[in-house]
């Protein structure tokens, strides 16, 4: 679902972009400016989810599988860093990591 609003963004953002270069270039000219711009903020929003920068894109969590609460996931130098204890329980997560798809 994250990259849904990344595209629908995207896609406004262009259209808004060609509207507002038409009225300093040329069509063709603001076409290419508006798609050069959501390019550049497409790779880089695809650079930062694949270095593991942006959490918020990612859909899955850990979860507890005592209390089912999620647990945070901390990301060190690109690899995933867990807590050794549920927060919430207690339990001990060091052998039990449970992914689940986060539902929204």
């Amino acid at each position: 679902m994250g990259f849904v609003k990344i595209i629908i963004f995207l896609g406004f953002l262009g259209i808004g972009l060609f509207f507002l270069f038409q009225t300093i270039f040329p069509v063709k000219l603001a076409f290419l400016w508006a798609v050069a711009v959501v390019g550049w903020f497409g790779f880089l929003i695809a650079w930062l989810y694949f270095t593991h920068q942006i959490h918020w894109l990612e859909d899955r969590v850990l979860t507890c599988p005592r209390c089912q609460h999620e647990v945070d996931i901390t990301f060190l130098d690109g690899k995933p860093v867990f807590q050794r204890h549920c927060p919430y329980c207690g339990f001990d997560l060091s052998e039990h990591r449970h992914f689940i798809r986060r539902e929204k």
